[in-house]
């Protein structure tokens, strides 16, 4: 069994992972303002995270990333598929490559196509 410590250092983790993603996809989004000095070891919460998120209680703690890491996962698919519909006229094959070209191939897998879904399957279904 985790501590909770444990836990919480793989709550901030999955909440960092996705801030950077999410920072590579727009770095303009809004989400981006409640976190600052991001780096692999941690983060500052800004005001508007603490209200957006946090709750009376320190075993509260990792409710609060999880929520905000599931806000920040959202918007990182939510911007893939900006991404992926505007490329729905190609084939698979060139989406795969633009995709590794801008980096954003591991995101895909992992947000859209789950490592199970075929890039042609994706791109039919935003077609229909």
């Amino acid at each position: 069994m985790a501590s909770y410590c444990d836990e919480y250092d793989s709550a901030v983790a999955l909440v960092i992972s996705e801030y950077q993603d999410l920072q590579k996809l727009n770095p303009n989004h809004e989400l981006l303002n409640l976190l600052k000095n991001v780096n692999s070891e941690g983060f500052t919460k800004t005001e508007k995270f603490r209200k957006r998120y946090d709750q009376e209680g320190i075993n509260r703690e990792i409710q609060t990333l999880s929520k905000c890491y599931l806000e920040f996962k959202g918007a990182v698919t939510t911007e893939l598929f900006k991404i992926l519909r505007q490329e729905k006229k190609t084939t698979e094959g060139e989406l795969e490559k633009r995709l590794e070209e801008k980096g954003l191939i591991g995101m895909v897998r992992t947000h859209i196509t789950h490592n199970q879904i075929p890039l042609e399957r994706v791109l039919a279904l935003l077609s229909s």
